[in-house]
């Protein structure tokens, strides 16, 4: 019980916060989880992995950081292209209106979230990270940056 509270407070720190969160919590368990059952037997390994899957598992909502890191690239990326096309057009009254408008393709970027093995991308976008600085278009196949990202 100490280590687990110890290593809580060790991601706490980590992620600059004075409190422990859920979060922290969550991957101290998964830690210790998986150190118990990395010093198992092979074959018990493979059964306990299976029963305590649920607790040891990641999902999604352990890479939003990463699919947010990603889906700013990719924004950054789009940014820059248009700033381009602007300047090859001579036209820079339209360079910022379309930095104001920038839209990423979804399925480059769920092309792109595929290449780090994640493939369920709804809890990210129902997460309030995500929607604090972007709005999904399904019917468009877009993901629009907000005034406020």
């Amino acid at each position: 019980l100490e280590s687990l509270i110890r290593m809580s407070e060790a991601h706490a720190c980590m992620h600059l916060r004075t409190t422990v969160t859920d979060e922290d919590i969550d991957v101290a368990i998964r830690v210790l989880l998986e150190g118990f059952i990395s010093s198992q037997r092979q074959s018990a390994q493979k059964q306990l992995r299976r029963r305590l899957r649920r607790f040891v598992a990641r999902g999604t909502e352990d890479y939003r950081d990463l699919l947010m890191h990603l889906l700013r690239s990719l924004v950054r990326d789009q940014v820059r292209l248009e700033a381009a096309r602007a300047v090859s057009r001579e036209n820079t009254d339209m360079a910022g209106a379309d930095v104001e408008a920038i839209k990423v393709d979804l399925r480059y970027f769920e092309e792109k979230a595929k290449e780090f093995s994640i493939t369920d991308l709804e809890p990210f976008y129902d997460s309030e990270l995500f929607k604090r600085g972007f709005e999904l278009n399904q019917a468009e196949g877009t993901i629009s940056r907000l005034n406020t990202a």
